[in-house]
């Protein structure tokens, strides 16, 4: 039998092609459509399929060849073999088939190495169908290249890659080369069969099973949305090939697809956790506050608060043989072994652990004393490598770690990291100032381990054991190292706390973390389990929601929390397409996923000098599908340049940040950090927008500071907030060392001058001042976020019981806005009749009635550049979504809360509350833009006294609301009988709005088509009068259009 030849037994790769063209078959479902998708995994058609599928497997194959549940996996997720690494990237690959093919000199070489373009469909495998369409006249018939010698070659592929593991490179240990692998590959396979393998390779699936419908921008973001299919998961795959739920109950303890494929395969009784294989980490829910975490663990008695610390998760297995030695290995949070990678910790490790060959391996000065070891066989641990500065004495930042790892490391992935001289850095503290995130530790910093949980001991597996019970044994088989090996700090929450309340308790720990610039807690219930609560099927929706309770942890980070990151007005500069967010998202390289976003270096500079931007990251995450689309039509209905005609030979990033670049097309200079890859089109205009993040951090080869995990959260129209209001880059340095809390290079010796001269220093980063200062802020804030939590709660409380028990009528009147505002005409139902109070309140404002869903608003393209976004986002508005919301039940919930703190509630209370009366009863057909500076703080009584659902975000939509248009619109609000204008009385904050007002009245004065009746009255009052005890409200309660003119700035109408 020829290599070629495939037995009768065998399964033909072909088969396996079957089941990527039947789920690529299943079309999404539109948003807006009548037709829901069904989200739950054995009902959707995609598992429907599988069965399917695998049911015709059985029939047409049985038995079943030895390794096909292995096989089948690693083809349908090749993402989760991290066994074969083929070290070949899409342009390698690219360069490599255009000579197989014989197209290196024609179109078809050209589109597998413009495989992105805008016009192509972004997948390299598709481009690798099309060539082949076109070049071959006879298709190959490839039914006798089966699945076994597809993964033979695919496996020796792999071991010409030093990443593979030793596994996968000792099966082959003298391979052929990539292109003769590659050559023996592609000349056996139909077009579609090298389109499937070419993404194999690539290790990327997504563009075959879940095809693009749409190529258009637009098309592809505003018709479908995330839930417009169900993505099948590998979860899914183990449920229909094993129903039973033993094969998912494997792949908890074995987080392996080869292993667990092995296991079932083999007929194993027994599952349990196998020293040597990933034991899969649980999934951690993201807290959102406090009250709302805690909520969570509930049923909990005791919950911990575990220090998230900020360095990369190990998890590490240790066989001790009978001779005493033991062998380590190391699995990253990905699953993948880096042992070599984390060579450094090994005695750490053996030493923690009291063994034999710990302390003469490690060079820590006198190793401390050796405990005698409390294992005889095996043991799984928890731990997190964090750098460890010993100038500080504390752990140092993320990014120190990278260059620790790579110096430290044995194999490929060792990188000699340059020295740092004695001119450049005198002292080990010094070091600490560096701005390179490459430089070499100069020997002041080290890996450290931080211990939080142990898994199986003595083969004895701990993953059923409570988590109390886990930590004590923890606890007694680790040996503390200072400065080497530590425990996880952790505070205890009773959850039985009567006098301070749990969420209070959380509260002081989350804000002293903050304050310490940690980066989180990790919640815990001290009767949890090891990862398992969670079942990925819906096969029992109480159970899930039950164990879910208790046994998977909770993370709470500052910037999980809405509104409470790192926040920074940056400037967009460049766009591009990037891969992975654009297989999220399921669109073309038509669309922008991905901007670069820079800070303003030179903001006074002179008439003479162009504008200049550093670019330092990207962000492609934040936008809502609906404003991504908005920016990709604003970018793309601008001039723009392509990054290749300013920088014809300079595809890649290259020595970016070494000069600054200057083209005559664009009216500004900038420099780009030299770790990010090229954007595809660069900004003649940029655009300001506000991007938060979870702290900051540096990528590999910058000098910057850059935001972790950014998000844009606001894109300005150019017209509202230009780019000259992007942060500065001393601001953003300043910004960047405060969250980390380091203190600028030069703090030093200017604290000694000002010791010289006898004068006073300014306080560093990490004094005892601040710190106190930061925690009391973040307590106030948490309690805010907590409050809010709570009225949430208390609303869906006092909603669902008294729908039941009403019978007002299923409408009710209520004021709303047009679709600039998003808010509806009146409903022309009748009032009912005053009732009894105790069934049903009176209010036609009653919460208790279902609210009309509000009218979306449809973008017009000729007025997309016109319509403005917020120029200030009020802190505390109301979403949208949420404008229609009834008064009383604001006013119930106030009143409730008035009556819970007493305690607190100053001696005027009841003049603050006849203020609000007052002016909720002027404000009640009006509405309301409150005008202020983003860093200027606005007096928390406003929030009350303004109907809710009055407030809008922008000067443009109250001017529209108002009739303050020279266009003819449908948005005039009929109810709005005024407009009033909150601001301060400072002249840098008059001119705007008075500018603006004359000149719309002006311009519709002019006008004699437009009907002035239309023009309502426009208020511009002082911000002060929101104050709950000014005078003019307090002395009055209550005042006519007559006496609040006295007080009036001014008066427009």
């Amino acid at each position: 039998m020829t290599q070629g030849d495939t037995p009768s037994s065998d399964i033909p790769f072909c088969f396996f092609e079957i089941l990527i063209k039947e789920l690529a078959k299943i079309k999404p479902v539109a948003a807006g459509s009548s037709k829901k998708v069904n989200l739950v995994s054995r009902s959707s058609k995609a598992h429907q399929t599988l069965r399917n599928w695998i049911d015709e497997l059985r029939r047409s194959f049985s038995p079943l060849p030895h390794h096909t549940l292995q096989t089948f996996l690693e083809f349908l997720f090749p993402e989760e073999d991290n066994e074969k690494k083929y070290g070949l990237k899409k342009t390698k690959l690219a360069q490599y088939l255009s000579d197989i093919l014989n197209v290196s000199g024609d179109g078809g070489g050209e589109s597998l190495r413009t495989w992105n373009s805008a016009d192509a469909l972004g997948s390299l495998g598709s481009e690798v169908e099309n060539v082949m369409m076109t070049r071959l006249t006879n298709p190959l018939d490839d039914r006798n290249v089966s699945m076994a010698l597809m993964r033979t070659l695919l496996t020796e592929l792999a071991a010409n890659c030093p990443f593979s593991s030793e596994g996968v490179r000792e099966s082959f240990p003298n391979p052929r080369s990539q292109r003769a692998i590659l050559k023996d590959i592609f000349s056996r396979l139909s077009p579609w069969s090298a389109c499937l393998v070419t993404q194999i390779i690539l290790k990327d699936l997504r563009p075959l099973i879940y095809p693009l419908h749409e190529t258009h921008y637009s098309a592809s973001l505003l018709k479908y949305n995330s839930n417009a299919m169900r993505v099948l998961t590998k979860e899914d795959v183990m449920m229909a090939w094993d129903p039973s739920g033993r094969m998912l109950k494997a792949y908890k303890v074995q987080g392996s697809l080869s292993s667990v494929a092995q296991l079932f395969e083999n007929s194993q009784e027994t599952i349990a956790p196998r020293l040597g294989v990933p034991i899969s980490i649980p999934k951690c829910v993201k807290g959102q506050g406090c009250a709302q975490a805690l909520g969570l663990l509930r049923t909990s008695k005791k919950v911990w608060a575990e220090t998230k610390y900020d360095g990369e998760r190990a998890q590490i297995h240790v066989e001790i043989d009978a001779s005493g030695q033991s062998r380590i290995t190391i699995f990253s949070k990905s699953k993948r072994d880096s042992t070599l990678d984390r060579f450094a910790i090994h005695p750490i490790i053996r030493e923690s652990l009291g063994l034999a060959d710990g302390p003469q391996q490690r060079d820590s000065g006198q190793p401390a004393p050796l405990k005698r070891p409390k294992l005889s066989k095996n043991i799984v641990l928890e731990a997190e490598m964090v750098a460890y500065s010993d100038a500080l004495d504390r752990m140092d930042e993320f990014w120190r770690i990278r260059s620790l790892i790579t110096s430290t490391a044995i194999g490929p992935r060792h990188v000699d990291v340059p020295k740092i001289t004695s001119h450049i850095n005198d002292s080990a503290e010094l070091s600490q100032y560096s701005m390179l995130s490459n430089a070499s530790d100069g020997g002041t910093r080290h890996l450290a381990l931080v211990f939080f949980d142990v898994l199986m001991l003595d083969s004895a597996t701990l993953l059923h054991k409570p988590y109390s019970e886990r930590r004590e044994i923890l606890e007694s088989v680790i040996n503390i190292i200072p400065r080497y090996s530590m425990f996880a700090e952790r505070f205890p929450i009773p959850m039985s706390s009567v006098r301070s309340g749990p969420a209070s308790h959380l509260r002081q720990i989350f804000a002293q973390h903050i304050a310490d610039h940690q980066e989180g807690v990790v919640l815990k219930a001290d009767e949890g389990k090891y990862n398992q609560g969670y079942l990925p099927w819906s096969r029992s929706v109480v159970r899930v929601a039950s164990s879910h309770q208790t046994d998977h942890p909770r993370q709470l980070k500052k910037d999980y929390i809405p509104g409470h990151g790192d926040t920074l007005d940056l400037a967009i500069l460049g766009a591009v397409w990037e891969k992975e967010r654009a297989r999220e998202l399921r669109v073309s390289p038509s669309v922008y996923t991905t901007f670069y976003l820079g800070v303003f270096t030179n903001p006074d500079h002179q008439p003479y000098e162009l504008p200049h931007f550093r670019i330092i990251f990207t962000a492609s995450y934040g936008l809502s599908r609906e404003a991504l689309e908005e920016l990709n039509f604003i970018i793309k209905s601008s001039d723009n340049i392509d990054y290749t005609q300013v920088h014809p030979n300079n595809r890649g990033s290259g020595s970016t940040i070494q000069r600054k670049h200057v083209s005559e097309s664009l009216p500004y200079t900038y420099n780009m950090s030299s770790s990010l890859p090229p954007p595809s089109v660069l900004l003649c205009s940029p655009i300001l927008a506000e991007v938060f993040g979870a702290g900051f951090t540096k990528a590999l080869r910058s000098k910057f500071y850059e935001l972790r995990f950014p998000r844009i959260t606001k894109i300005f129209r150019r017209n509202d907030r230009p780019w000259t209001e992007t942060t500065t880059l001393s601001r953003y340095n300043e910004i960047a060392r405060e969250a980390v809390g380091r203190d600028r290079s030069d703090k030093d010796i200017e604290d000694w001058c000002n010791e010289l001269w006898d004068k006073p220093s300014s306080p560093g980063a990490k004094c005892p001042e601040k710190r106190k200062r930061c925690e009391e802020e973040w307590i106030a804030k948490l309690e805010i976020v907590d409050r809010k939590e709570k009225r949430r709660r208390v609303g869906k409380e006092l909603e669902a019981p008294q729908i039941e028990r009403s019978t007002a009528p299923t409408g009710i009147p209520t004021r709303a806005f047009g679709s600039v505002t998003n808010i509806r005409k009146d409903s022309p139902l009748d009032v009912p009749p005053q009732q009894d109070g105790k069934d049903v309140k009176e209010s036609t404002n009653s919460p208790f009635l279902p609210t009309p869903k509000s009218s979306q608003p449809k973008r017009s393209r000729h007025q997309s550049l016109e319509i403005v976004k917020p120029l200030l986002y009020n802190e505390v508005a109301e979403p949208t979504s949420k404008c229609v919301i009834a008064d009383t039940l604001s006013q119930d919930l106030g009143e409730h809360e008035h009556r819970n703190s007493s305690r607190t509630t100053p001696p005027d209370s009841e003049h603050l509350h006849e203020a609000t009366t007052g002016k909720r009863d002027f404000l009640e057909d009006a509405v309301v833009w409150i005008a202020k500076p983003n860093d200027v703080p606005r007096c928390p009584p406003y929030a009350c006294s303004i109907p809710i659902g009055h407030r809008l975000n922008t000067l443009n939509a109250l001017l529209i609301a108002c009739g303050w248009t020279d266009i003819e619109t449908n948005n005039v609000c009929d109810w709005v009988q005024k407009g009033v204008i909150f601001m301060d009385e400072g002249s840098d904050w008059k001119s705007y709005p008075l500018m603006r007002l004359m000149d719309k009245r002006s311009s519709i004065v002019n006008s004699l088509e437009y009907p002035m009746k239309r023009v309502k009255t426009v208020w511009i009052l002082s911000s002060r009068l929101l104050d709950g005890h000014h005078s003019t409200w307090s002395t009055t309660g209550c005042l006519s259009l007559f006496e609040v003119e006295k007080f009036a700035i001014c008066k427009f109408g």
